[in-house]
């Protein structure tokens, strides 16, 4: 499986038809803005607290790498997961999450956490528990 890290240099709105596609079909209650999104997610990948991977340019996984509030211990939070429909069901995502938990290891990360509040809840649920996640809390969104 084709599964690569992103420099920042190369985090470019290339991936933009991949959130757009994505978000679309989510119906995101908030629209997709690129050139707010790739400035800003770009300069925290050069702050060193933020990787991404990119399989096939048909899937991309972020994530950041922070301290747990109340402990202090480093966690690792994918903050997005996307892969257009043609490319679902091949084990992309696992690939992504593999790379995810490497880099989390190697941050001395306690946890990964991730949430399934884009896409089909229980699709990305069930593609979290095949990934080794446990189900800890729910996400709640009331849209104003």
């Amino acid at each position: 499986m084709h599964v690569r890290e992103l420099q920042p240099h190369e985090f470019t709105e290339r991936l933009s038809p991949i959130f757009e596609a994505v978000l679309t079909e989510a119906k995101y209650p908030v629209k997709f803005k690129p050139d707010y999104f790739f400035p800003h997610w770009r300069h925290l990948m050069e702050l060193g607290v933020a990787s991404t991977w990119e399989s096939y340019g048909k899937a991309v996984l972020g994530a950041l790498f922070v301290p747990e509030l109340f402990s202090g211990e480093r966690q690792a939070l994918c903050v997005f997961w996307f892969s257009l429909p043609e490319v679902r069901g091949r084990g992309i995502g696992k690939a992504l999450f593999q790379a995810l938990d490497e880099e989390a290891k190697k941050r001395n990360s306690y946890a990964v956490f991730a949430s399934a509040n884009v896409l089909n809840t229980d699709e990305r649920e069930a593609g979290y528990l095949a990934n080794g996640f446990t189900r800890v809390e729910a996400l709640f969104r009331k849209v104003l």
